[in-house]
């Protein structure tokens, strides 16, 4: 039989997705092996940053949270590290246990739904290596962030189920009451002042978001720059040729001034101090303490608030309002951006929106929505243009 080309295979992938031959749902064995395979698939194919996505913003019934909880284990065992240490070759069980100091039986346990959960591969009887995808995970300060951020999120996702609830299941748009205050029990409190008592779990947030920004096309990478941007700067108009507001530690502006090293004016990131105190050096890349999110709630009418102010620092045909955020589609939203969605519904009452819900906040603002670049990966960001008529 000939191989298949990849396409060829997507196609019979897809098929047999959309509508699983019944011989195969009734053969239970095949159906397994098919399963499993697919599985094996999903983690040979897996980013890492993916990766940090399911183990932290999702949560399978039964195997997720048990396979959560033994990463945790392994990061405090300092597992992955050894695993990758002398080039990644084969760790045997009792090396890993001597290293680590835990009885063998258990380590044995513990790697064992590893290796099934794809972070470890099993290369022959109590022999292991680290799978690729896991990598960062043998980076201390990341296995840290990871953990931190976990003690943070963990508790805010088991408490959405009781917090619909109380709500008698209406949509949650308040910032200061949603499941994140219910779970810390900081009543009236925003994400931010939550975040605030606890550095570390902001920390672990912030290398997070730069580790999902990673795998994540940059809005240089969808949006014509040069051509949009870069071509009809006025530096005597004004200095400033990009402000990244809420930018974090600047992930995104310093990928465009790495990508435009000779870009003509200056390239500002705004955002809150917790995240700026974090910001690299960068020559080129201005970092500016300013308090954005903290100053109204995130909602549809608030997020035309935002614009609003922006549009008061446009000059009509000249300037433009990049908005660097999802677009969700009205049908066949990735699991990705499902989370994301829900998981700003329980921090902040915020959610994603969909490319109607954005014309109307654009609109109302009282800019024009010009153009709409999505990425290619289906999971990224778009870019939404937005400016002032002339």
């Amino acid at each position: 039989m000939a191989q298949l080309s990849p396409s060829q295979l997507l196609a019979e992938i897809e098929s047999l997705a959309s509508n699983p031959p019944k011989d195969i749902v009734d053969d239970a064995e095949l159906r397994t092996k098919l399963y499993n395979a697919f599985g094996a698939a999903r983690s040979a194919l897996e980013r890492p940053t993916e990766l940090v996505v399911r183990l932290l913003l999702s949560q399978l019934i039964l195997l997720q949270p048990v396979e959560s909880a033994l990463v945790n284990t392994a990061l405090d065992l300092e597992l992955f590290p050894l695993l990758q240490a002398g080039d990644g070759e084969p760790k045997s069980l009792v090396s890993l246990s001597t290293a680590t100091g835990a009885d063998p039986t258990l380590l044995r346990r513990i790697l064992r739904v590893l290796a099934a959960s794809g972070a470890v591969k099993e290369n022959s009887k109590d022999t292991y290596t680290l799978a690729p995808n896991y990598s960062l995970f043998a980076n201390p300060a990341f296995g840290n962030s990871v953990r931190n951020c976990g003690i943070f999120l963990d508790p805010t996702f088991q408490e959405i189920p009781n917090f619909l609830k109380s709500t008698k299941y209406q949509n949650a748009t308040d910032p200061k009451n949603t499941a994140i205050q219910k779970a810390f029990k900081q009543e009236n409190s925003s994400m931010f002042e939550i975040m605030s008592d606890k550095p570390a779990a902001a920390q672990g947030l912030g290398v997070l978001l730069n580790t999902w920004a990673d795998g994540h096309a940059f809005l240089h990478q969808m949006y014509p720059v040069k051509e949009s941007l870069v071509e009809s700067f006025d530096h005597s108009s004004s200095p400033v040729f990009f402000v990244d507001v809420g930018g974090a530690t600047g992930q995104k502006a310093i990928a465009l001034k790495e990508s435009l090293p000779n870009v003509p004016g200056n390239i500002i990131v705004q955002d809150l101090p917790v995240y700026i105190k974090q910001a690299p050096n960068v020559d080129g890349v201005e970092f500016m303490v300013h308090d954005f999110f903290t100053e109204q709630p995130i909602k549809d009418e608030a997020s035309s608030n935002i614009l609003r102010r922006l549009r008061q620092a446009c000059k009509p045909g000249y300037s433009k309002v990049l908005i660097h955020e999802q677009v969700v589609p009205e049908i066949g939203a990735s699991a990705e951006v499902s989370v994301e969605d829900i998981t700003m519904m329980a921090l902040c009452g915020a959610g994603e929106r969909t490319e109607k819900e954005w014309t109307d906040i654009v609109q109302n603002a009282g800019l024009k929505l010009l153009a709409v670049y999505p990425p290619k990966d289906g999971v990224s960001e778009s870019v939404i243009e937005a400016g002032l008529e002339a």
